[in-house]
């Protein structure tokens, strides 16, 4: 763990982004290349790391809600165990990426699976920069399959045929941004 946990220092010029609320419509990605995966609990914890000069952790919620790494809470011993489990060896793995700022989002299950990063203020990484980059070091959320969400694809998913009758998380390939968002907004898609 790092000598200094400062709760009052952020990335992003002090913004602590919320994990994106997920939208129904499959016409957000009418055929366009996207990843499919079972769906995961829509809560962790993430965490806000500047590696400027000191190493700076902000500990939340996926809500943007700072965890006290004091408290006895449920959630705080659960992001005392994510921070133990990777210890200095993240701070070491982005410094040699040379990552100075990033907001990483951990699903609260298990192994703490990384499902999403922010690297980049206004933006989400995309699912294949989340594999490649940090799938050797990192357990991630894995993916089912990429696909092309054309017409049939949606008709499947409408009338839950096949591995379309499970509850799904469909994110965009490459990264899209919503416009009507001051957050960053992936567009993500839920399908019960």
């Amino acid at each position: 763990m790092p000598d200094k946990i400062i709760e009052k220092k952020l990335p992003f010029n002090g913004i602590i982004h919320t994990y994106p609320k997920l939208k129904t419509d499959l016409n957000l990605h009418r055929n366009k290349k996207c990843v499919v995966y079972l769906a995961y609990e829509l809560n962790g914890i993430s965490l806000s790391i500047n590696l400027y000069k000191d190493i700076s952790i902000i500990v939340s919620d996926w809500n943007g809600q700072i965890i006290d790494l004091n408290s006895t809470e449920a959630i705080a011993i659960k992001a005392k165990n994510l921070l133990a489990l990777y210890q200095s060896e993240l701070f070491l793995f982005l410094k040699g990426l040379k990552i100075d700022e990033i907001q990483m989002f951990f699903v609260d299950q298990p192994g703490f699976p990384l499902v999403d990063t922010i690297l980049n203020p206004s933006r989400f990484s995309s699912p294949g920069a989340i594999s490649e980059i940090f799938g050797k070091f990192l357990n991630f959320y894995p993916m089912m399959t990429e696909l092309l969400l054309d017409d049939s694809v949606i008709k499947a998913i409408v009338h839950k045929i096949g591995m379309y009758k499970q509850k799904l998380i469909i994110k965009p390939s490459r990264f899209v941004q919503s416009v009507d968002s001051s957050q960053p907004d992936p567009d993500y898609l839920l399908i019960n």
